[in-house]
């Protein structure tokens, strides 16, 4: 399948969210992680933050990275702590921290590799963790990863 850049559904006047989006689950620190990807991917809330019933942790908050050159597209990220107890809590439902690792690696396509070097460059310097470091590949594209501080990969390529 193919997703055009109209491919989003708008769920109320202050809310979209793309066809596909990524769901992190976090041990108590979501707001913290909600508060980092604002500030190192230049992102933007999307959304209220809604708490769990009872309880301070997080139920689901929703932040939107800058829009990608490359595609035009946005990308979503929804973000919620473990749920313990009650009807939500689910023992698969673990951030990659408490699993010993993330074994997906979130990746975003650039439109150039200046909007790519400055994008890992800003996450790096905000505590995340270069993996692989942005250089020409032999593939032909100019490719890295990292670890944010929570455990998730993310990879980021450019032609």
């Amino acid at each position: 399948f193919r997703l055009s850049t109209l491919d989003y559904i708008t769920m109320s006047d202050d809310k979209i969210f793309a066809a596909m989006s990524a769901h992190f689950v976090f041990d108590g620190n979501c707001k913290e992680a909600y508060d980092w990807y604002i500030k190192a991917f230049d992102a933007e809330a999307n959304g209220d933050i809604h708490k769990q019933p009872n309880s301070e942790k997080i139920m689901h908050a929703s932040i939107a990275l800058p829009q990608l050159e490359k595609n035009k597209t946005h990308c979503f990220l929804m973000l919620h702590d473990c749920f313990s107890g009650g009807e939500f809590e689910d023992a698969r439902d673990r951030p990659p921290t408490a699993l010993g690792g993330c074994s997906v690696t979130i990746h975003l396509s650039f439109g150039g590799w200046e909007e790519l070097d400055a994008f890992f460059a800003k996450a790096v310097e905000n505590g995340a963790k270069e993996t692989m470091a942005v250089k020409d590949q032999f593939w032909g594209d100019r490719y890295g990863e990292f670890q944010d501080p929570f455990g998730y990969r993310w990879g980021g390529s450019s032609e």
